[in-house]
């Protein structure tokens, strides 16, 4: 009984040294570039992640984003809908052992968000028309349908500076 407590322990303290250790050894700055082709994938916009990634898996794994933009739609009167300072989110590590995914914690410091509705009618923060699904030969949708949760449990914005502009489309709205 000694032995297997013995052994527990020393796996035990080796597990979280080797949790501790992970995120230096993780190459982050790859995976700048991999988010903003995704984003720009999914919904046709550019995401500039300026600042450095930092990680960290102990108590809950946790990843935090500095000096991040995501650009605006064409034509818009300020080039960004998003930045922010510093963006973190955390997960729960229970979450992760499960596979329901749920984010704990997201902390959105010093954000700028730029909402503006266009005299086409476009808006800045209407992402449904910036993606069309591929088509495959026979005409369908390529893209599988599902349907996709995000869970979020707190979601704190510190000083926050929200720009809406409205764009006249007629001599009536000028007026």
């Amino acid at each position: 009984m000694k032995k297997f407590l013995k052994y527990s322990g020393l796996l035990l303290v080796c597990g979280l040294i080797l949790l501790l250790l992970i995120p230096f050894f993780v190459p982050l700055d790859k995976y700048k570039v991999i988010a903003s082709q995704k984003v720009k994938e999914e919904i046709g916009r550019q995401l500039e992640i300026n600042g450095p990634i930092s990680l960290s898996l102990l108590p809950n794994p946790k990843i935090n984003l500095k000096d991040i933009k995501l650009s605006s739609i064409p034509g818009a009167h300020y080039p960004s809908l998003f930045e922010a300072k510093e963006v973190t989110a955390s997960v729960s590590l229970f979450s992760l052992l499960t596979g329901n995914i749920v984010i704990s914690e997201i902390e959105v410091n010093n954000p700028v968000i730029n909402l503006e509705y266009m005299a086409n009618g476009s808006s800045s923060w209407d992402f449904s028309k910036s993606v069309s699904p591929e088509k495959n030969s026979n005409g369908e949708s390529s893209k599988i349908e599902g349907k996709s949760e995000l869970y979020i449990n707190s979601l704190k914005i510190l000083k926050a500076k929200i720009n809406y502009i409205k764009t006249p489309n007629t001599e009536s709205d000028l007026k």
